[in-house]
């Protein structure tokens, strides 16, 4: 790593994030570690090289759910990235329910995870009972941080109530 003028660690090789239309800063420094040639071929190799469980984000269909089935994986992260650049992708509770349709087989073999869109208790209990393994909650213990503990308290107040009245 290098130092810029101002005293803060820069990458060496990566300079300084354009900021044009197409964003910039952080958002465009994380995308250039993104190795586009990455590919179902590349599990294998992962499997040798790691012992522990292989999960996969982005699972957006049935066909790539039974997919990672059929390569051994240990589990699933059902996403569209938060609508971020896939805005007309279906949200991650619909591709639940289409794995009961066309893939039912993966919750034989496969941890379940939901990723985006769960707002409410309600969100996660639709999830668990479509049989989710579990879901997570970015995006609102983020919101809830602006108000501090009491923020995150009570969020975590809110969705049990879903359950527990």
């Amino acid at each position: 790593m290098d130092d810029d003028q101002q005293g803060i660690p820069m990458m060496t090789g990566v300079g300084k994030p354009l900021n044009d239309k197409r964003g910039g800063g952080l958002g465009r420094i994380t995308g250039s570690f993104i190795d586009e040639g990455l590919d179902w071929s590349d599990l294998p190799w992962l499997r040798r090289h790691w012992k522990g469980k292989i999960v996969l984000k982005g699972i957006m269909c049935a066909a790539d759910a039974s997919r990672a089935a059929e390569e051994g994986l240990d589990g699933i992260v059902l996403s569209n990235h938060g609508g971020r650049n896939l805005d007309t992708a279906p949200p991650a509770i619909l591709i639940l329910l289409d794995l009961h349709r066309n893939a039912p087989h993966v919750f034989d073999t496969l941890e379940v995870y939901v990723d985006g869109g769960i707002r409410r208790g309600t969100d996660i209990l639709k999830a668990i009972c479509l049989g989710a393994t579990a879901v997570s909650l970015g995006r609102p213990f983020l919101y809830s941080l602006n108000y501090g503990p009491e923020g995150v308290e009570y969020l975590i107040d809110s969705k049990s109530r879903a359950f527990f009245g």
